[in-house]
C-alpha cells in the first residue's frame, strides 16, 4: 500500500514537471504579485526633516527642484537587506534624482553598520522616533515614496522593488526627464 501511495505520488510530481510552464495563468499571477510604484493617494506631509548618519540634517523642503526616492528600511527587515543594495546601484547610476533611504526605529551605530554591509555610501536619514514614517502613512517595510521637483509625493511602493527592472524605474526616470526648457515635466513653478 506504502509502496502504490509513493508511487502515486512520484508520477504526480513527475507530471508536473512537465506542465510547469505550461500553466497560461502562471504569469499572470506572478505579476499580480510583484511590488510595483502606484500613484500616491495620501496628502503631503509638510516641514519633514531628519537628522542623517553624516550628522547633518535633511528637509525634503530644501531639496526642490529634482525628484527624490525616499526609501523606508529597517536593518532587521530582510527584504530590506536584499533590496537597498539594487537601489544604491540605481541610484548611483542617477544624478538627476535624489535618493534617501530612512531609516525608522533604529540606533544610529547600527544603521551606520548596515549601509556600509550593503554599499550604501550616502547618508541615511534617521526616522528615530518614526515620526516621518507615520507622517507619510507607512505601515510596512520596506515602502518607497516618490517626491516630484516640488516635493510632492507622486509614487508609493509598499514592499520591495528590483531596482533593475525597467518597467520599475521608467516611472522615475519620466519625472527626472528635464524639458528643453530645462525642467522637470511635474515642476512648473519658479523654484525649479
Amino acid at each position: 500500500m506504502f509502496a502504490a501511495s509513493l508511487l502515486r505520488l512520484v508520477i504526480g510530481l513527475a507530471g508536473m514537471v512537465g506542465t510547469a510552464g505550461a500553466d497560461p495563468i502562471a504569469p499572470a499571477r506572478a505579476a499580480e504579485s510583484e511590488t510595483r510604484l502606484v500613484a500616491w493617494t495620501g496628502p503631503a506631509p509638510a516641514g519633514i526633516a531628519l537628522d542623517s548618519t553624516t550628522g547633518g540634517r535633511v528637509a525634503l523642503d530644501d531639496l526642490r527642484g529634482r525628484p527624490v526616492v525616499l526609501h523606508f528600511f529597517a536593518t532587521w527587515c530582510d527584504p530590506c537587506r536584499a533590496e537597498l543594495p539594487l537601489l544604491a546601484a540605481f541610484a548611483d547610476g542617477r544624478d538627476d534624482l535624489i535618493t534617501i533611504a530612512v531609516d525608522v526605529g533604529e540606533v544610529d551605530g547600527r544603521v551606520t553598520r548596515f549601509a556600509d554591509q550593503v554599499g550604501w555610501r550616502r547618508p541615511v536619514a534617521l526616522d528615530r522616533d518614526r515620526a516621518v514614517a507615520r507622517a507619510f502613512g507607512v505601515t510596512a517595510l520596506p515602502t518607497t515614496i516618490v517626491l516630484d521637483a516640488t516635493s510632492t509625493p507622486r509614487l508609493i511602493a509598499e514592499g520591495d522593488l528590483d531596482w533593475r527592472d525597467p518597467t520599475i524605474t521608467a516611472p522615475l526616470v519620466a519625472l527626472a526627464t528635464t524639458t528643453p526648457d530645462g525642467r522637470t515635466p511635474a515642476c512648473t513653478d519658479a523654484t525649479c
